[in-house]
């Protein structure tokens, strides 16, 4: 008997998993801000648009249930997060006017740990339910409701939840390739080309606008960044070009956090204008740089993010000496001057992401 529900188990999965739907029904999809959302509702008369499921949380262990939906779901459900995790898993019946879930039910944390699994009949939860904690440790009891009364029991077998962790992601989350992002930084430091004989002669950053495509490698991310840095005068700006190496940690419901370092070079470009000198002249120079974000991102959209974070820029210091000619109309004979390059620069950051597939 147990082998003949394990079997039963898997062929209800490979429905979901594969996309069939019972007969006399069709495969429905949604991209949502929360996730996408595939269903099977019949053609005539069924579900055009999934309402968003509804979730209750009484209890100290979670204990939230898929809800009733209008009349017209029949067969698989399947509800994923927006980066691609199987949020949660089972099936919908009629039931009257109404479609409820009936059988085993599974969810999931967004990092694709477990979270619950327990049987539904009808839409109302019944035996014994199985429940994880962020660091896995399981629980099992008896659901009375939305109470779960604690005690030693044996849940339904894990069989289905097995196949749908081993193909958790729907067909456009398995496609996706990457991402591409353009973000603001506000800066504070003396990060640039500084000089005591010059007007503004320690120019500091004020902030860097940075373009970036990026390929993911499962929670890693590796690609290549532009950016244009300004500085609290015109005089002086910098152009970066490196590539940014991160990873990625998915967190509750939307967001998610990330860790990423960047190493490049950038070219500095300062319009020099001199106390006792008339006239302007303009200087350059190349320098090494390094840089560390740490971001948190909410997804808007299964597809658009909103990132935020805290960002490191830094340069080793080091002097360089150029001649530099000052014209006013007419130039002057070339005037050797030592330029300090390098320094560091802190602040934070906002913009958007797109995900790519």
């Amino acid at each position: 008997m147990r082998s003949l529900l394990a079997v039963v188990g898997v062929g209800v999965v490979a429905c979901a998993t594969t996309r069939v739907c019972p007969t006399e029904s069709r495969l429905a999809s949604e991209d949502r801000p929360t996730g996408r959302v595939e269903w099977c509702a019949k053609p005539a008369g069924g579900v055009s648009a999934m309402p968003a499921p509804g979730r209750t949380y009484p209890s100290l262990f979670g204990m939230a249930h898929p809800s009733a939906m209008s009349g017209g779901l029949r067969g698989p459900y399947t509800h994923w997060y927006p980066n691609g995790g199987v949020e949660s898993h089972g099936r919908y019946v009629e039931d009257g006017s109404t479609s409820v879930p009936n059988g085993v039910w599974g969810f999931w944390y967004p990092d694709g740990t477990r979270k619950r699994m327990g049987r539904y009949e009808l839409g109302r939860p019944v035996g014994c339910f199985a429940v994880w904690d962020e660091q896995g440790n399981q629980v099992t009891g008896i659901v009375e409701g939305d109470q779960l009364l604690l005690q030693r029991c044996e849940p339904p077998t894990d069989d289905a939840l097995t196949q749908i962790e081993s193909r958790s992601h729907p067909s456009s989350a398995r496609s996706q390739w990457g991402d591409a992002s353009l973000l603001v930084f506000g800066q504070r430091g003396e990060l640039g080309a500084s000089n005591a004989t010059q007007r503004d002669p320690d120019p500091s950053a004020r902030a860097t606008v940075q373009a970036a495509v990026r390929k993911h490698l499962g929670r890693f991310r590796v690609g290549p960044a532009l950016g244009l840095r300004v500085s609290d005068t015109d005089n002086a700006r910098a152009y970066s070009a490196g590539v940014v190496a991160a990873i990625g940690v998915p967190l509750r419901y939307r967001l998610g956090a990330e860790a990423e370092a960047q190493l490049g070079i950038q070219y500095f470009g300062v319009t020099a204008s001199r106390m006792d000198v008339p006239g302007v002249g303009s200087a350059s120079f190349w320098a090494p740089l390094g840089s560390a974000r740490l971001a948190i991102s909410f997804a808007v959209m299964p597809t658009l993010l909103v990132v935020g974070g805290l960002s490191l820029d830094g340069s080793p210091s080091r002097d360089a000496d150029r001649d530099v000619r000052y014209c006013a109309p007419l130039c002057s004979p070339p005037i050797k001057e030592t330029w300090n390059i390098g320094g560091a620069a802190y602040g934070f950051s906002l913009g958007l992401r797109l995900m790519l597939r």
